[in-house]
């Protein structure tokens, strides 16, 4: 099986819905403080709507492309990096659980697909403002390459690390810094929101190694940007 336009326009419908059922069962948990919070191994957090949200996406996904296999940050498990399918869906089923749990409203489900370890297509809903992207490699997009006055630059407010920091002071006089969370600066830089979406650390909403897995978000940015 091969992405392609065709196969594109045959899963984009039942994808959205995919991730607009995963995002109304989020913002029903959200809105009712009941998160039954616990930690993960690596000490991130982990919440019933990362869970519930998972469980929706997967089985959507299998049911949707049943030959293509599913990899999601909730489930993933180093032995899958021996033999990484041709094809297969990378999934962040909530993407900003820390946002979530200080309910900033800085959260969102993200889909990658990945083909010959490249991302091919992408979609990401930000269910508290009710919107959804999607875009892949066949589509065709325009950017404007000149530089404004004022910079508009977006990072982390959860994972602004000291290297951020200082990558900011010799800009700081020039530049209005909005913060957000990861996916939602990489669709503020996607949509005309700020001009500049920097990337020097990386956090530990990584899936696995950069070898042969990255963060959902750094995949969508590469097709969106």
């Amino acid at each position: 099986m091969k992405f392609n336009k065709e196969f594109a326009n045959q899963i984009i419908d039942d994808l959205i819905n995919c991730v607009d059922a995963a995002s109304k069962e989020i913002m029903q948990i959200y809105n009712s403080d009941n998160f039954e919070m616990s930690d993960k191994a690596d000490g991130s957090p982990l919440t019933l709507a990362d869970k519930a949200s998972n469980q929706i996406i997967t089985q959507g996904l299998k049911k949707i492309t049943p030959d293509i296999t599913v990899i999601s940050e909730e489930t993933f498990e180093d032995a899958i990096l021996k033999a990484l399918p041709n094809l297969y869906w990378l999934v962040d089923p909530l993407d900003g659980t820390r946002e979530f749990i200080n309910k900033n409203d800085e959260f969102t489900v993200n889909i990658a697909l990945i083909e010959d370890r490249k991302p091919v297509f992408g979609i990401v809903a930000a269910p508290v403002f009710k919107k959804c992207w999607h875009g892949s490699i066949l589509d065709n997009y325009h950017s404007d390459k000149s530089i404004p006055d004022v910079l508009r630059i977006v990072m982390s407010k959860s994972h602004k690390s000291d290297n951020d920091k200082a990558f900011l002071k010799p800009s700081c006089k020039s530049s209005s810094i909005p913060a957000a969370h990861s996916t939602n600066e990489v669709f503020k830089a996607t949509t005309s929101l700020c001009d500049f979406f920097p990337e020097p650390s990386k956090t530990d909403l990584n899936i696995s190694s950069l070898d042969s897995l990255s963060e959902t978000t750094s995949l969508l940015f590469e097709i969106f940007s």
